[in-house]
């Protein structure tokens, strides 16, 4: 084999080395986060909570302040003659596993509405959905 046939071969080996180094902490990554501990789990249904406690808490004021509830949520964070915006954290809106929480809002009623960990409608423990809102007043 010439020098620069093994030259290129060291190259390739170390041009691929990296990508696979990569691949393998994407695997062990990708592993572990199936294998979740409860504790997280329930830090993400902790989190989604007490960001469906602080919209909760912003709707309501956007509702005395403007008469009516927003259409969506983002209008939260938008100024408007009735409505001067607080400051809210960016991910106030994303659930605990960085999924946009649902709004429905219907007359002077809402609801806020989180999948939980699978993501689908329905579910037990981690999966359950997280729903908070108001009733007709």
């Amino acid at each position: 084999m010439s020098p620069e046939e093994k030259q290129k071969k060291k190259f390739i080996k170390l041009m691929i080395a990296p990508v696979v180094i990569a691949a393998g902490f994407y695997l062990l990554y990708g592993l572990l986060k199936l294998q979740e501990p409860d504790d997280f789990k329930r830090f993400r249904v902790v989190t989604t909570e007490n960001r469906m406690t602080t919209l909760k808490e912003q709707l309501e004021a956007f509702q005395k302040a403007c008469s009516k509830l927003p259409s969506e949520l983002n209008e939260l964070t938008k100024e408007a003659p009735c409505w001067r915006p607080p400051t809210l954290d960016s991910d106030v809106m994303i659930d605990g596993w960085s999924r946009p929480i649902q709004y429905k809002a219907e007359g002077a009623s809402y609801t806020l509405r989180s999948l939980g960990a699978d993501g689908k409608e329905g579910g037990d423990e981690f999966d359950r959905d997280l729903i908070a809102g108001s009733s007709t007043k």
